[in-house]
């Protein structure tokens, strides 16, 4: 009886320090006297950030109108500040980088699957009829980075097996018990993974698929370097991701770590995970940024024909070279523009900070996550002008208003930038410009605003638009 009553007792007290410690967390910014939202004890504000249908970077947003440009959350245990204002994104992500970090043969390949998915949209939706552009460009973008990172041989557009997976990889809906769980207890996460890993079982299936095919394509490169020594010119991103590692050790299996992450040379494991975010990286953000490109371009026609102008004056040979890229100035501003009012990856503009430091009248604390608020920089009036809400290339094209870097997050900021920056950009202006040297880019009359969902991107659930053949 008296062990029954100790026992008690003891859970009792359990429970209450338990309670204590996460009422305690969840007042952090409270205690600083930093504003926010209210939290739930152990989720902290997981359960608004991760609804499918209110994607994250919005729900971010409406938090910065009520709360102002600084203010912080709760992921569960971990603590993030949110802010919008200019100086301390360029503290953070620039100026303090050591403090914030833990982040010409390819173009024929591109252009043969742009060529290839244009004489599809021909073959299939030139006579008019409105039809999901967005499809088509996840199996354009899937389809290059598979032949660019995956050695895959020829074009398999609307053939790739691997459509499906990365489609529902991107698509989970993350607002779940057990995520939740995890993230607003760590330690029941790290142990649901150990558990996991011990008995083999698969907490993620499309992402072990994808992991595993590019760990056979690295090893295989790998064994034949072994024998044969490098190639004597790349094939693709595995071969430069190999090239390009300093004093490349192929017995090198060790982990990743954000400690040293700066300067050292990569492991073999390493190279394949920078494979794996390629590869999704490249695949997600660069179709939705065209799906967002084409959207725009079908809404304002004026803008459509000017780039169909600059489209002929430039590309007079039937391929597009690199430097007829570089030279569609006015594409690129609307690609730019399109970003500006789309931002792809707003959720990932963060850094976590490593060691105590101070950003302008701000303690941060070494765990802490700073991210900025995308949409906020983005339509800020302050920064870009009293048309900050209006969709207008030209401003990427005046001299005298040039757009500073740091205003601009689509990629990120800083040392950290988007590793798939430049081959996101090319891949856009080439399916573009093949694109509407053919076809003008018709809006359906019938759908007046896209419908935006996501957990781990923001992503239009459909892009109805129309081609029609130009006269």
């Amino acid at each position: 009886m008296i062990l029954t009553l100790y026992f008690i007792i003891a859970a009792a007290t359990a429970a209450v320090v338990v309670y204590q410690y996460f009422l305690w967390q969840s007042q952090y910014w409270k205690r600083r006297g930093i504003p926010g939202p209210s939290t739930r004890l152990f989720y902290g504000n997981m359960k608004e950030l991760n609804n499918f249908d209110d994607p994250m970077p919005m729900k971010i947003h409406q938090w910065t109108k009520k709360f102002g440009n600084v203010y912080g959350y709760k992921e569960g245990v971990r603590n993030v500040l949110v802010t919008s204002d200019l100086n301390m994104i360029n503290e953070v992500f620039v100026k303090q980088f050591d403090s914030f970090y833990a982040r010409r043969k390819i173009r024929p390949i591109v252009e043969d699957s742009a060529m290839r998915l244009v004489d599809l949209m021909e073959k299939r939706h030139a006579g008019g009829e409105s039809f999901n552009v967005a499809r088509f460009f996840s199996e354009y973008t899937l389809d290059a980075i598979c032949r660019l990172v995956l050695g895959q041989k020829e074009s398999n557009l609307f053939n790739n097996p691997r459509i499906d997976v990365v489609q529902a990889l991107f698509l989970q809906n993350l607002d779940r018990p057990l995520f939740h769980l995890a993230t607003g207890i760590p330690p029941v996460g790290r142990a649901i993974r150990n558990l996991a890993s011990k008995f083999n079982v698969q907490t993620n299936e499309h992402m072990n698929m994808i992991s595993k095919e590019i760990a056979t394509t690295v090893n295989q490169k790998v064994e034949e370097r072994s024998r044969s020594g490098p190639p004597s010119a790349p094939a693709d991103f595995i071969d430069l991701f190999l090239d390009n590692a300093a004093e490349f050790d192929y017995q090198n299996r060790g982990e990743f770590s954000t400690l040293d992450s700066v300067t050292k040379a990569l492991t073999v494991d390493e190279v394949i995970a920078q494979a794996v975010v390629f590869l999704l990286a490249g695949y997600d953000t660069t179709s939705n940024a065209l799906s967002y490109t084409a959207w725009m371009l079908s809404r304002n026609p004026e803008i459509m024909k000017r780039c169909q102008e600059e489209v002929d004056e430039v590309c007079t040979d039937s391929s597009i070279s690199y430097e007829d890229c570089q030279n569609m100035r006015y594409l690129d501003a609307v690609c730019r523009e399109t970003l500006r009012f789309f931002p792809l990856a707003a959720r990932a503009v963060a850094r976590t900070c490593m060691k105590d430091t101070t950003v302008g009248d701000y303690d941060i604390e070494q765990g802490t996550i700073v991210l900025a608020d995308t949409f906020a920089v983005h339509f800020s009036k302050e920064l870009w002008g009293e048309d900050a809400d209006e969709f207008r290339p030209e401003r990427w094209l005046e001299s005298d208003k040039r757009v500073a870097a740091i205003n601009f997050l689509t990629f990120g900021a800083g040392p950290r930038l988007c590793i798939g920056m430049r081959l996101a950009t090319m891949e856009e202006k080439i399916v573009l410009a093949h694109l509407l040297r053919r076809f003008d880019v018709v809006a359906d009359e019938n759908v007046s605003e896209l419908k935006l969902v996501g957990s781990l991107t923001t992503t239009p659930e459909a892009v109805p638009v129309k081609i029609r053949p130009r006269v």
